[in-house]
């Protein structure tokens, strides 16, 4: 942002739409902000800040400053990123390699993703779910090893309404000969019973 005053073409009374103050009447001097007689202004239009003592001012509106959150990755983009070739995963062991990306630009060199055990998803019998966090783009997800692994291999997302449940219920072997797509419900029973339903 320069220091500059607006550059915007027109008359400046016609420019005073797209003005307004980011500072009134302060000032930050070494770091801290004392009472000044003069005003900082900010150009909507042409990103241009000055300072002034004019009498316009106090008709002009104060900066809104908005945080903008990013927007939640969802899984449809996390299968996006598999179909690319940007996320590899190996079968026969779970693991799930990344992509570098520097600058723009995606690298050839691979990052593993380190799994993660979450405790808090499934507290009864302490045995965690693992998940991997995926960062795109400003964009973050915790997403579970199994599902990932799952996606993968089948190129499609789970369906509404299923789990990928472990065969032998070792949740830290996220091989797909372990993994199986199951209906939510049967899938809780089969915790909570312990019966295997097929």
């Amino acid at each position: 942002m320069s220091r500059k005053r607006c550059r915007c073409a027109g008359h400046w009374r016609q420019r005073l739409t797209g003005w307004s103050v980011s500072q009134r009447k302060r000032a930050v001097v070494g770091g801290v902000e004392v009472p000044s007689r003069y005003s900082e202004l900010y150009c909507r239009s042409c990103r241009s800040r000055w300072r002034t003592a004019a009498g316009y001012v106090q008709s002009l509106p104060d900066v809104v400053k908005r945080s903008v959150k990013p927007k939640p990755m969802s899984d449809r983009l996390i299968l996006r990123l598999i179909r690319l070739g940007r996320i590899k995963v190996e079968f026969a062991t779970g693991r799930v390699f990344r992509q570098q990306r520097l600058h723009n630009r995606w690298r050839e060199d691979w990052r593993e993703l380190t799994p993660r055990a979450d405790r808090n998803r499934n507290p009864a019998n302490g045995s965690p779910y693992y998940f991997v966090i995926v960062i795109h783009k400003h964009r973050r997800k915790e997403i579970v090893v199994s599902k990932l692994v799952w996606m993968a291999y089948h190129n499609q997302l789970v369906p509404a309404g299923h789990d990928i449940d472990h065969k032998n219920r070792d949740k830290t072997n996220n091989s797909i000969s372990n993994l199986r797509l199951l209906r939510s419900e049967i899938n809780r029973n089969n915790y909570y019973e312990g019966q295997v339903p097929f």
